[in-house]
């Protein structure tokens, strides 16, 4: 749809630019970085702790890596 500002031409209207605000929670990844309590990992993300590189395998926060068991949701990963 054109519109007419009265200046002679036309205008094509463009929709209004979107933001997003950034959230302030850390977040989890998948490089190896070392583990953070306060950060959120999901299913796959890699960390370091304590010399051991390990997998998260779902949703976790605040779990700390090697103290969770055999059934917790960090395995030992070989690599990254």
């Amino acid at each position: 749809m054109d519109v007419d500002f009265g200046g002679g031409g036309t205008e094509t209207p463009t929709a209004s630019p979107t933001t997003s605000t950034p959230t302030e929670q850390p977040t989890g990844g998948t490089d190896c970085g070392a583990w953070n309590d306060a950060a959120v990992y999901t299913a796959g993300d890699t960390v370091t702790h304590k010399g051991t590189i390990y997998r998260a395998g779902w949703w976790t926060s605040g779990e700390e890596p090697g103290t969770t068991g055999e059934w917790g949701v960090w395995r030992p990963a070989a690599a990254c």
